[in-house]
């Protein structure tokens, strides 16, 4: 990486859109990690938006400071990084014609990528734990902020070392801990929560369906992406299944996420057959998530697409015949509820 950066005075950090805590947070410590060891200033730029009430939390309780990536003239920077993607990804907005100085990732490798520093590790749970491991082998002592941001990003892309994880994610964990804010973690873990993520969950639950030991929904339209990630891990917590499947609409752009219980299911290369030839994905054994560009498509196109995703995925998943899907929760003959608008005090 010091080769890469050799005379470089300032860096641009560019993690995926919509970035999740484990970008963020690797984000954040490259930027100290650059700024200690080769004395280069650097800025985290933000495309898309920072949604999921955590993530809001993380940056707010850690104060992380984004550049919107629409005030970004890349022609001015020799020197990029990205983070947490990698180029022609379809998640990221770096420009065609732009080669990064670093590519730091976690992903499967993407054939013929360019860059002057690369580090893909598949084999890696979480991004956050390969920069954990740059800084000590450099013999940084980072400080707590940077800590808790680490092991938070670690601990969220593998659902508490439960998924994905490896023996590196757990060593990196383990290293970070004693220097975590607890309580400022605790902050970051149990947010408020707005009206707008209880209108999802309610529109999660009256359209799922199920079938066998699947589960799935669709959102319709949502004010931010990472609903979909967050929805689709809720429902594979439903007792017998072992797969989940989550579809909302964004900014002209149809959202696929997918989750499963089975550690060698490979669930990226999954979804990116069942996308191949619509959009991008990518992920990994337990995770995977995908995109659609919609422009231009009405709501019956988007009805359609859905319905040929959701069609694909149980192909994909092995189901050849003609299958019925059964409404997840009919009403609940022996819970009428109150009559709204009725008083309660006699």
């Amino acid at each position: 990486m010091e080769k890469a950066l050799n005379g470089c005075k300032r860096l641009l950090i560019l993690p995926h859109n919509n970035p999740d805590p484990d970008a963020i947070c690797s984000s954040l410590a490259l930027k100290y990690l650059v700024k200690e060891k080769l004395g280069v200033r650097s800025q985290i730029v933000l495309a898309g938006i920072i949604g999921r009430a955590e993530n809001q939390a993380l940056v707010r309780e850690l104060k992380i400071k984004f550049t919107p990536v629409n005030q970004i003239d890349f022609k001015a920077y020799k020197h990029i990084a990205l983070v947490d993607t990698q180029p022609g990804f379809g998640n990221n907005s770096l420009p065609k014609h732009c080669i990064p100085s670093i590519v730091i990732d976690h992903h499967p490798l993407k054939r013929s990528i360019k860059g002057s520093f690369i580090d893909v590790r598949p084999h890696y749970g979480a991004n956050a734990t390969i920069i954990t491991e740059y800084l000590m082998e450099n013999e940084l002592k980072p400080p707590p902020r940077i800590c808790t941001a680490l092991s938070f990003g670690i601990s969220s892309e593998t659902e508490d070392l439960g998924r994905d994880a490896t023996p590196h994610d757990v060593t990196a964990f383990v290293q970070l801990f004693p220097k975590v804010a607890l309580k400022t973690l605790s902050r970051i873990k149990n947010p408020s929560l707005s009206n707008e993520y209880y209108y999802n969950l309610d529109s999660a639950l009256h359209n799922a369906f199920v079938y066998k030991h699947v589960i799935g929904t669709t959102l319709g339209w949502v004010n931010q992406p990472d609903v979909v990630s967050q929805i689709a891990d809720m429902l594979l917590k439903k007792e017998r299944t072992s797969w989940s499947i989550c579809l909302a609409r964004y900014d002209s752009r149809l959202f696929v996420s997918i989750r499963t219980q089975n550690r060698k299911a490979k669930a990226g290369k999954l979804l990116r057959k069942i996308l191949a030839g619509r959009g991008s994905a990518g992920g990994h054994d337990m995770i995977a998530g995908g995109q659609v560009n919609c422009s231009g498509q009405d709501e019956a196109g988007y009805t359609k697409l859905e319905q040929e995703i959701i069609s694909r995925f149980f192909k994909a998943l092995g189901f050849k015949q003609e299958i019925q899907l059964r409404k997840f929760l009919p009403p609940n003959p022996k819970n009428s509820g109150l009559v709204m608008g009725e008083s309660i005090f006699s």
